[in-house]
């Protein structure tokens, strides 16, 4: 009986710790600022040397966007997957949530070994998710897509 009531217990722990571990607040990263109708390729430059730093609100890093859809900085980032990302389309002072369906594939490149880890974030932005899918099939496997308005 002491070894099932142990197998119970193990399992019960296990769950709790998964349920706990589910339910943590991820560390914030960035907030992504959008002009509003945007729909292409953002990318943002980590690591530019001369290029200025981002802006903070609370503990997120601010990447407001032009209509290139670009951004560079010499911060170095957070790059990889676990953390909390918010995206806005911005018209004026106005911010409105960019819907997840309008936020497609994206990723980083770039090359670790690079002493200042210099890398390139692309996110997709815009309803029109069937066409993001050839850009990433058409760029180079180092190079990323073409970044900007499609």
């Amino acid at each position: 009986m002491t070894g099932a009531i142990a197998k119970v217990v193990c399992a019960a722990g296990t769950i709790v710790l998964c349920l706990v571990s589910a339910c943590q607040p991820r560390e914030p990263r960035a907030i992504y600022l959008v002009p509003n109708g945007y729909v292409g390729w953002i990318c943002v430059h980590y690591g530019v040397p001369d290029a200025p730093p981002l802006t903070k609100e609370g503990r997120f890093s601010v990447l407001s966007f032009d209509a290139d859809g670009v951004v560079r900085t010499s911060d170095h980032g957070k790059p990889g997957t676990g953390y909390e990302d918010q995206f806005f389309y911005v018209a004026g002072t106005e911010r409105k949530a960019i819907p997840s369906t309008d936020i497609g594939g994206g990723g980083t490149f770039g090359r670790p070994s690079d002493p200042q880890y210099r890398y390139v974030f692309f996110m997709w932005i815009g309803a029109d998710r069937a066409r993001f899918r050839p850009a990433i099939a058409d760029s180079a496997p180092d190079k990323g897509p073409s970044c900007g308005p499609a």
